[in-house]
């Protein structure tokens, strides 16, 4: 367990103080839309920035650490059309590059549960002005439920902490701050996600309702992909999907990597469509 209390001889307000001088915060970073709540730690090294894709959200860091933080890695992943939950599974999660040193014993990752999202980053600081450790708090998309993610190893002595935490409808999408050897400095980046859509079983000239919808999902065509009337590219394709167009989906399970799509964009409103490793056609 790490020792967070403040060492012996130390007043705790003089400790809060120095914590406090350490913070830096910045400001809105337009490109990106992402809002820089804080950093803490020293002013060593040179600074970094780790940032997901627009419109995905931080499930996790990867760390190498011996007595002190030596390096990370931010852990991504999309999400679902309706933005209640993740948008594939573990093999759809991306890293970041990972600033800082080639050091530290522990290789350790602190990924969040399905579904959840980073909403707060614990930031721990040794005497040096070096990040000692990090946890997180995530939370789930839809529900509000959230869990503490803390790193099995923690090495050296923190001396003061602060818990950085994202605002109403934000979640967690970057990292940034200073690093060489070691991270000398941590912060968080959150954003609010574009609004979701509404789904709505497909009507309208190019095919009947769907009948019995239940939960869907929506997926992009990421390149032109030929629709069957069947699984398995048996026969001649009635139809074609063209890249930037929206389909639905009753599971993100496709069977032998077909998928049956639905919607208005589809040839009579369903068909199937190849989305393998070979020719991936879909993004869900």
């Amino acid at each position: 367990m790490v020792r967070n209390a403040i060492p012996r001889g130390w007043d705790r307000i003089t400790a809060r103080l120095s914590v406090a001088m350490c913070l830096t915060f910045f400001g809105m970073v337009e490109e990106s839309h992402a809002r820089d709540i804080g950093a803490l730690g020293g002013g060593g090294g040179a600074p970094f920035r780790a940032a997901c894709r627009p419109n995905d959200v931080a499930i996790g860091l990867k760390t190498n650490s011996g007595s002190a933080l030596d390096a990370i890695q931010l852990i991504c992943i999309g999400l679902d059309g309706q933005k209640k939950g993740w948008g594939g599974g573990p093999a759809d999660r991306y890293y970041s590059t990972m600033p800082g040193g080639s050091g530290g014993r522990w290789a350790q990752q602190l990924v969040c549960k399905q579904d959840h999202a980073i909403r707060h980053l614990h930031v721990f600081m040794d005497e040096h002005k070096i990040v000692n450790h990090v946890r997180m708090t995530c939370q789930h998309l839809a529900t509000g439920g959230s869990h503490d993610s803390v790193p099995q190893h923690i090495g050296g002595e923190a001396i003061g902490d602060v818990r950085f935490s994202c605002g109403q409808d934000e979640w967690g999408t970057g990292i940034y701050g200073r690093s060489g050897n070691l991270i000398d400095q941590l912060g968080l980046s959150c954003e609010k996600l574009a609004s979701a859509t509404p789904p709505s079983p497909p009507s309208g000239p190019k095919g009947p309702p769907l009948k019995g919808l239940g939960r869907v999902y929506s997926a992009t065509v990421l390149q032109d992909v030929d629709v069957y009337k069947a699984p398995g590219g048996v026969g001649t394709p009635f139809g074609r999907l063209q890249a930037g167009q929206t389909v639905l989906l009753r599971t993100r399970t496709c069977p032998d990597n077909w998928c049956r799509v639905h919607g208005t964009a589809v040839p009579d409103g369903s068909g199937w469509v190849y989305n393998g490793p070979d020719f991936t056609s879909l993004r869900f």
